[in-house]
């Protein structure tokens, strides 16, 4: 699932928040649980790879997320249209292990300030 806020919802509202540790697919940890991805600080580790195990991106790369660390919507107006467009701006985060990760810069739609395009997805 994705790691995005809009006008549909929030990672707190769509994701099951679990009690077990959530991991990179290499097995490298980022948070003992759900509460602990959603706390000030976290992740432990880098979250740099893609589902295949790769390296997806330099820490100046952008993350759409419009999602501040706790989980919650940073903006009701600026999230790409629901994240279907690529005109206006939104609240992006890199691959970072503090609370850049997931609200670092803001970008526009179509990713023209900052490199790269990738999204963070969480299994369920």
């Amino acid at each position: 699932m994705a790691w995005l806020s809009d006008s549909t919802g929030t990672p707190n509202m769509r994701f099951t928040q679990s009690t077990v540790p959530y991991a990179l697919v290499n097995g490298v940890e980022i948070a003992s649980s759900y509460a602990d991805l959603t706390a000030p600080n976290y992740p432990y580790a880098r979250v740099e790879l893609d589902a295949s195990g790769n390296y997806a991106g330099a820490v100046t790369d952008n993350v759409f997320s419009n999602t501040d660390e706790l989980g919650n919507i940073l903006s009701t107006t600026n999230h790409c249209s629901n994240f279907t467009s690529t005109s206006g701006i939104t609240t992006i985060g890199s691959f970072d292990s503090d609370v850049f990760w997931t609200r670092n810069y803001a970008d526009n739609c179509d990713g023209s300030v900052y490199s790269g395009f990738h999204l963070y997805c969480f299994e369920q």
